[in-house]
């Protein structure tokens, strides 16, 4: 991902792009709890799909996002040795590291693929030295960008199924 890349240095912006990345909730090995609503804490990455994920899964289980603390730990690996290790009580993890963790003990609490329809993420990503060359044209496509956005969400049922067909898959 262009975080990561980033982290080693390469002069990365990310903007948008298109996956589908499991990311777990799991509890720790050392830790009793065996649902989301045992949790006291949870690491995450702030300000991330991570945290975001977290506090959506949350709330679908009937938890207060605030009454549980986050903990953060922005590097995944820091978050899978801190889960395993039993320094934090639980943690969200992505793809494959959060099987890494359950191989390791850790227990899946619940998955951002089973919310409905299972969520994509989408960024794009371009070196900063480009930005900086293409700013103005960066800045006059933005609110085409929104638009676009608005509008599929505004009708998401419809554009769901032309867009899954597109990629040969089914909404």
């Amino acid at each position: 991902s262009a975080m990561i890349l980033r982290s080693q240095g390469l002069p990365l912006v990310a903007l948008t792009t298109f996956s589908r990345v499991r990311k777990d909730i799991l509890a720790s090995p050392k830790s009793d709890a065996m649902r989301l609503a045992d949790l006291t804490e949870v690491a995450v990455s702030h300000g991330t799909t991570i945290e975001y994920y977290t506090d959506l899964l949350l709330q679908l289980e009937g938890v207060d996002p605030r009454a549980v603390r986050k903990v953060e730990i922005a590097s995944m690996e820091g978050r899978l040795d801190a889960l395993i290790d039993g320094a934090v009580g639980a943690a969200m993890l992505p793809s494959p590291l959060a099987h890494v963790a359950a191989q390791r003990g850790a227990r899946i609490l619940a998955t951002n693929l089973a919310l409905a329809p299972p969520p994509r993420e989408a960024y794009l990503v371009a070196r900063e030295a480009w930005l900086a060359d293409h700013e103005d044209e960066v800045r006059a496509i933005l609110p085409y960008l929104q638009r676009s956005i608005d509008e599929l969400n505004a009708d998401a049922p419809t554009y769901r199924e032309a867009i899954a067909q597109a990629m040969g898959e089914h909404a």
